[in-house]
């Protein structure tokens, strides 16, 4: 992984690799970070699952079962008290919206109802929850999305 320059400052490395059937044990080491790192996100996706695209805080990232392309948009992000989410994609249906703190606990959920494909939008209040860096899931039975955010 190369040097950034910034704590700050992230980049996007995607790696593939192929383990036996079994427990495993994954570890991020450093043999030249003698300040230390500092690690924004971190994916695994099983064998099997779709392509990956993680990015940093405010970009949306696509993980899904499908082949329709999900775009997720946040406003404002940081957010203090509720934001607009804006998701454009051909999901159709019930939606289910989870926040998920950092250690991947369903902190919040919201029900959605989208009629049609194309764009909704629809505001989420979230100002009773702790400052921190959540991750918005959107669950619908066409597929899921996530996008991260920063709370306040």
């Amino acid at each position: 992984v190369p040097n950034t320059g910034n704590w700050q400052s992230w980049q996007t490395i995607s790696a593939s690799v192929s383990l036996p059937a079994g427990q495993q044990t994954l570890r991020i080491t450093t043999t030249q970070a003698s300040g230390g790192w500092n690690l924004n996100w971190w994916e695994i996706v099983g064998a099997g699952a779709a392509t990956l695209r993680t990015a940093a805080v405010g970009v949306a990232e696509e993980v899904s079962g499908k082949t329709s392309k999900a775009s997720i948009n946040v406003y404002p992000n940081p957010v203090q008290d509720r934001f607009l989410l804006q998701l454009n994609n051909t999901y159709t249906g019930a939606l289910k919206v989870q926040l998920i703190d950092i250690n991947g606990a369903v902190i919040k959920q919201f029900s959605l109802s989208k009629p049609n494909t194309g764009t909704i939008q629809t505001y989420l209040s979230i100002g009773d929850m702790k400052k921190g860096i959540y991750v918005i899931h959107v669950i619908s039975k066409d597929g899921h999305s996530s996008i991260k955010i920063i709370k306040q």
